[in-house]
C-alpha cells in the first residue's frame, strides 16, 4: 500500500526529469510530485539560467504523474500552475501523445489528460469526482502544444466520475486513464485493501 501522505521531495522530482529524457514511457505514482518534476525541467531555484531550459524529450511519447494539489480543496493557483509548467514543458516533447496528471484518495479521484494523434487531433480533458473548469489562460498554453505537429484545433472536454472511492486503487479505475498507472494485479489489490470487512 501506498503511503499518501509522506512529503515528497523536490529534488526527487527532478531526478526523475533528468532520467526521463531518453524515456518513451513515464509513469510514476506517488514517489514524485508532478510539480516538482516540471520545476526540475526549468531554471534552477534561484533563477538563474540553466541548461535544463533547453533539454529535449526527443523520444517521450507517454508521461503520467500524480500531484497532491489535485485535489477539491487544493489551491486554484497551484494546480493552474501546475497544468500551465505541464503545458510550457511538452512543448520541449515532439513526439508526445498522452500526459496524464492525476490524484486519487479517498473520496477524490481526479485527472488532466491531454492527448493527440492524428485521425481525432488534440484534446485536453478534465475527469474528476468534483468540477473543474480549466482557466482559458491555460487551455491557451496548451493550443501551441496541440499543434506542435501540424495546426489543429484543441478539444476541452469535461467529465464526471462516478462510484465509491476507498482508495487509489478505485480512483484508477474509475478515471479509466488512456495509460497504465500500476499492473491490473496491484489495483485489484488495492482496491480489496479498501474494502471495508465485517467481522
Amino acid at each position: 500500500m501506498v503511503h499518501l501522505s509522506r512529503t515528497l521531495d523536490a529534488k526527487v522530482g527532478a531526478s526523475f526529469a533528468l532520467r526521463s529524457l531518453d524515456l518513451e514511457y513515464l509513469s510514476v505514482s506517488y514517489m514524485v510530485d508532478a510539480m516538482h518534476f516540471f520545476q526540475g525541467c526549468m531554471a534552477d531555484s534561484l533563477g538563474q539560467h540553466s541548461d535544463r531550459e533547453t533539454w529535449t524529450w526527443q523520444h517521450l511519447q507517454s508521461l503520467a504523474l500524480t500531484s497532491p494539489c489535485l485535489q477539491r480543496t487544493g489551491s486554484r493557483q497551484e494546480i493552474d500552475t501546475l497544468l500551465s509548467r505541464a503545458a510550457t514543458v511538452a512543448l520541449r516533447m515532439p513526439r508526445l501523445d498522452t500526459l496524464v496528471l492525476w490524484n486519487g484518495t479517498r473520496g477524490n479521484a481526479c485527472a488532466f489528460i491531454y492527448t493527440w494523434d492524428s485521425t481525432g487531433g488534440a484534446c485536453i480533458t478534465w475527469r474528476g469526482t468534483w468540477e473543474l473548469d480549466l482557466n482559458p489562460d491555460v487551455v491557451q498554453m496548451w493550443q501551441p502544444v496541440a499543434s506542435k505537429v501540424r495546426p489543429c484545433a484543441l478539444r476541452v472536454v469535461k467529465e464526471g466520475v462516478n462510484g465509491v472511492i476507498r482508495s487509489h486503487g478505485d480512483a484508477i479505475h474509475h478515471l479509466g486513464l488512456p495509460c497504465q498507472v500500476a499492473s491490473p494485479a496491484s489495483i485489484w489489490q488495492i482496491r480489496q485493501e479498501g474494502i471495508p470487512h465485517t467481522a
